[in-house]
């Protein structure tokens, strides 16, 4: 039976060579490599040809191999085994050497989305990250697309250019050629929240078009343990009764950790107070010494696991792992109104659709990644992936959310 091999890249050795390690990887050696009659016997000229359709008949010592299911991720049949045994074998292009790798029977591997040879990538991907290494846009996007682009087979450079709230960098993207290879991470804040209160050198709406969400901040109602309350109906009633007496501590104005407070006034129908800070850290001390009551930040999930703040409610779609007997405030019945703390993907816009469309993917199979998703948890993340569509529907909803907020609560700069 014929293997059809979708413009693969590779010498006929070099993959006479991979698969004969594919095969002692299988315990199935590999007798030999057959070219089909669409490249007679010309194994040399198989990477300058790049036909879309080359056959190579490859037979095992004890059957022949069935047929590739696509580009990228062939499943290889063995017909003597009783009721076949199924491979998943994934490709990775380097260069223009083929490398593949298979699991046993029954294991499901992820398939590498590969770039046949001309198309997409076929170059260094870059992401502009607009805002210094170590916070959760950097870690959430370093660990999701740097998995990405492994499956496209590509290498991807990571640029910090923090400043003004994430407008520097966007506003270098939007100015960069269009071309597929320069992207930018974004934040809830940079195209549904900062536009309602400042002007800002690029339109999020305009200038950029969405690639893929690819992670979600859990953010936790720190609570100082001096708070007579024992769980969120009860800190309801005492902020009911006490008006204007608990403070709740943000990140600075107009940040997501201010709205989140505003949204709880709105939704629960309370009056606390908001007290900005130059950053979350110096509100968590804050917070632990009582000189505040309440702050929603993910600053204060260790605090919360350590006993040192008391928790009635996380934010986020997902209970916090840290946590798990904590509901989110959406289980209580608030939380309908805003957004979360979300991360993604953005291109400039006029970028080629199959750019978007391949690095989407390659985002989607990265956050099903059992090693990934670990060390976004461990980081106060989880994976929210969205594709292009989506992902746009969430950020015009949140858009016109946020803006409802700021509005109602009267929020300026």
């Amino acid at each position: 039976m014929d293997v059809e091999l979708l413009r693969f890249g590779g010498m006929g050795k070099q993959m006479r060579v991979q698969l004969e390690q594919l095969g002692d990887q299988l315990a199935q050696p590999i007798d030999e490599v057959r070219l089909g009659s669409r490249l007679g016997d010309e194994a040399r000229n198989v990477v300058a040809r790049g036909d879309p359709c080359s056959r190579v008949i490859v037979p095992f010592r004890d059957g022949y191999a069935g047929c590739a299911s696509g580009p990228g991720l062939y499943t290889f049949h063995n017909e003597n085994s009783p009721g076949g045994k199924v491979m998943r074998i994934s490709r990775t292009v380097f260069g223009r050497r083929l490398f593949l790798s298979a699991s046993a029977a029954g294991a499901v591997a992820a398939p590498a989305i590969v770039a046949a040879q001309g198309e997409w990538p076929s170059r260094q991907i870059r992401v502009v990250i607009p805002y210094p290494p170590g916070g959760p846009s950097d870690v959430t996007t370093r660990l999701i697309v740097e998995r990405a682009a492994s499956l496209l087979g590509q290498s991807v450079l990571f640029d910090n250019r923090a400043g003004a709230s994430g407008a520097i960098g966007a506003e270098h993207v939007k100015n960069s050629p269009a071309d597929g290879y320069t992207f930018l991470t974004t934040t809830t804040a940079m195209v549904c929240i900062t536009q309602h209160l400042q002007p800002l050198p690029y339109d999020p709406a305009k200038d950029f078009v969405a690639v893929a969400r690819t992670a979600t901040s859990w953010m936790g109602m720190g609570i100082n343990p001096q708070v007579p309350a024992n769980d969120l109906q009860e800190f309801i009633a005492y902020a009911k009764a006490n008006p204007g007496k608990i403070n709740f501590g943000s990140a600075g104005l107009a940040t997501i950790t201010q709205l989140y407070g505003e949204i709880f006034n709105i939704e629960a129908g309370v009056k606390m107070v908001h007290v900005p800070y130059k950053g979350s850290a110096p509100a968590t001390v804050d917070l632990l010494s009582g000189q505040i009551q309440v702050q929603f930040d993910p600053t204060t999930l260790p605090h919360i696991a350590a006993g040192r703040l008391k928790c009635f409610a996380v934010l986020g779609e997902r209970r916090w792992p840290g946590k798990p007997d904590v509901p989110t405030l959406k289980e209580q019945g608030l939380g309908k109104i805003g957004g979360d703390a979300w991360y993604g993907i953005l291109a400039a816009k006029g970028t080629p659709p199959v750019a978007i469309e391949r690095l989407s993917k390659a985002i989607g199979e990265a956050s099903k990644d059992a090693a990934v998703n670990d060390k976004l948890v461990a980081s106060g993340n989880y994976a929210s992936f969205q594709d292009p569509a989506a992902f746009a529907a969430t950020i015009e909803h949140d858009r016109q959310s946020f803006g409802e907020i700021i509005r109602t609560a009267g929020i300026k700069l």
